[in-house]
């Protein structure tokens, strides 16, 4: 599916199915959330548009996925613009992931709703024998029963985190 996206579809997949991010998280980040190898999660999207702060209020940094720094303007790095943005060079808004080239790559590829891409990167890092108290933090919950509530099923042994 990725390689079938738009650059801009490619990087919110990338952000979703590799990091976890939330589609809020998403269109919430700027280029001045980059800090080297690292993006800076402490903000989202909402209908009155961005919001300091997340949902579980967990701040986090996590690692630039492979791949996603070479679809990214280096002319923007450090401003305050949208990593992705609409045709008329505005952020999106949360009706992004229900509509247009999204809806439809993900129907094609029967991914169903754009949140599944979380999932996806949940049930990757686990069985890929991560420790489940990094992937916890990886997905901002505030608990780490939420993420074994949600997750726990895939878990075999557990082991560090391997980028």
């Amino acid at each position: 599916m990725i390689e079938e996206a738009p650059v801009r579809e490619k990087i919110a997949f990338i952000l979703a199915s590799v990091i976890g991010l939330r589609i809020s998280e998403i269109l919430a980040l700027d280029y001045s959330d980059i800090q080297g190898e690292y993006l800076n999660i402490s903000k989202h999207v909402t209908r009155n548009g961005v919001i300091e702060g997340l949902k579980a209020d967990v701040q986090r940094l996590l690692p630039m996925p492979k791949g996603l720094l070479s679809l990214l303007d280096k002319n923007k790095f450090g401003l305050h613009e949208p990593l992705i943005v609409s045709q008329s060079v505005k952020r999106l808004s949360l009706n992004y992931s229900t509509t247009g080239i999204v809806k439809e790559l993900l129907e094609k590829f029967r991914i169903g709703k754009f949140h599944n891409l979380r999932h996806f990167a949940a049930v990757r890092l686990i069985k890929k024998r991560n420790d489940i108290h990094v992937i916890s933090k990886m997905l901002g919950h505030k608990n780490i029963e939420t993420t074994s509530n949600i997750y726990g099923r895939f878990s075999g042994s557990i082991f560090e985190l391997n980028f």
